[in-house]
């Protein structure tokens, strides 16, 4: 079973283990030796990062131009290794290896519980938004472009007939290959990418070198987004086998790199062939601008098998924690557990099936949920354990974080409402 998925079946029983999570340093327990090897951590830590977002790459280029977008996704990629070791570090001192636990344990208070809870569900509700925009707009080449009742019929079918049975399962274990297809996946489009940029079968506006513009902070939210894989970390570090935080840094540090090769030539590659014709949805670029090209076949194929092994992982997390609110140290009955996957459903192709673009619901949940928990969130914690403990290097990582989560927070939210508010 990969890590991702054990990680969501272990949500079952995060509600007990939260609720007993440590207090103090002599409460902790003997923690149990993990079994994880560094190239699986590396290798479930890569599925994990990668996501919807990875298609919105050359569209944030194009907001910045290639050079200022590619100095912003350097910088976000660098940000974000420095937010995991200040996990890595809270972890080894606390022995916590859950966002809530953590809370629990440094700010002793169970309201921080029902904040995180919210701000995860924010967070992952934006991200099965996206994925229903992703699937319908890979529908194009199987109907007329303009038939919007037929994409609709055949995105409900294909939401209601394939992902709910699978994503109101009780347990999620036969899914653990997923991590192969969606990494897959992501190689198959990057070659496309490539390949069709080397064909020279699309006529582009010449490239900016840079751009900034009220509408260019918008893509300060997408990129955070492209690299949220905070809530997997401590699961990963905990799991691993004589685990030490060198260890697991070198892990990070491996994982970005692999990360932000693909991303570069995604992005730029993407970039160079449609410079000012790009949307927030690769794909669906490739959709309008190249034509009836079997590879391109291939890769919407391959997109939607990945969608659909993929959607109901994050599906059942947020239904889990959906159910914990009620059903605190026991499952939810089986016709309670049907009904709240229908409805997460139902919320998300209803909200995605009138959305066109990726970035109009990821630039609001990315800027409200992601900055808490990719920067605001470790932050918090590396400062309330500098004032237990010490240590310079905490608090310039907690003021440091509080600062890059609070102006991607704004300004991503300001720049995005100012956006809206324009394009009326």
């Amino acid at each position: 079973m990969d890590h991702e998925t054990q990680h969501l079946l272990e949500s079952e029983t995060t509600s007990q283990i939260e609720q007993s999570a440590p207090t103090t340093d002599q409460q902790l327990v003997p923690e149990k030796e993990g079994t994880l090897k560094v190239s699986q951590g590396i290798f479930n830590l890569v599925n994990t990062i990668i996501g919807s977002g990875f298609l919105t790459l050359p569209y944030n280029l194009m907001l910045n131009g290639w050079l200022g977008g590619t100095i912003e996704m350097t910088a976000f990629c660098i940000l974000t290794a420095l937010s995991c070791f200040q996990l890595i570090d809270i972890s080894t001192e606390t022995h916590c290896y859950q966002y809530y636990a953590i809370a629990r344990r440094l700010f002793q208070s169970q309201s921080w519980g029902i904040v995180i809870s919210l701000i995860m569900m924010i967070q992952t509700g934006g991200s099965l938004i996206s994925y229903s925009i992703v699937i319908q707009q890979n529908f194009f080449w199987w109907t007329r472009e303009n038939d919007f009742l037929y994409i609709q019929l055949t995105l409900w079918a294909f939401m209601l007939l394939i992902i709910f049975p699978l994503a109101s399962l009780q347990k999620l274990d036969f899914l653990h290959w997923t991590s192969y297809i969606t990494i897959f996946v992501v190689v198959y489009i990057t070659g496309v990418t490539v390949y069709y940029f080397f064909s020279d079968s699309f006529d582009a506006q010449p490239p900016v070198i840079y751009h900034m513009d009220m509408k260019s902070l918008t893509s300060l939210p997408l990129f955070q987004n492209a690299f949220c894989c905070h809530y997997q970390i401590a699961n990963i570090y905990r799991d691993l086998k004589n685990k030490t935080p060198q260890k697991m840094r070198k892990i990070v540090v491996t994982n970005v790199s692999i990360v932000y090769t693909l991303y570069a030539i995604v992005a730029l590659f993407g970039y160079f062939t449609f410079t000012s014709d790009l949307r927030s949805n690769l794909l669906d670029v490739f959709a309008h601008y190249a034509g009836q090209k079997w590879y391109l076949h291939a890769a919407n194929v391959a997109m939607l098998f990945c969608m659909a092994s993929h959607y109901p992982l994050p599906c059942f997390g947020l239904r889990r924690t959906i159910e914990s609110l009620f059903w605190k140290d026991t499952d939810a009955p089986k016709l309670y557990r049907i009904l709240i996957a229908l409805t997460i459903i139902v919320i998300a192709t209803l909200v995605g099936s009138f959305v066109k673009e990726i970035h109009s619901v990821l630039d609001y949940t990315s800027s409200l949920a992601g900055s808490c928990v990719v920067f605001i969130f470790p932050a918090l914690f590396s400062y309330k354990l500098w004032r237990e403990r010490g240590g310079k290097l905490r608090l310039c990582g907690a003021i440091g974080g509080l600062i890059t989560g609070g102006f991607v927070m704004v300004m991503g939210l300001v720049s995005t409402i100012v956006g809206q508010v324009n394009a009326k």
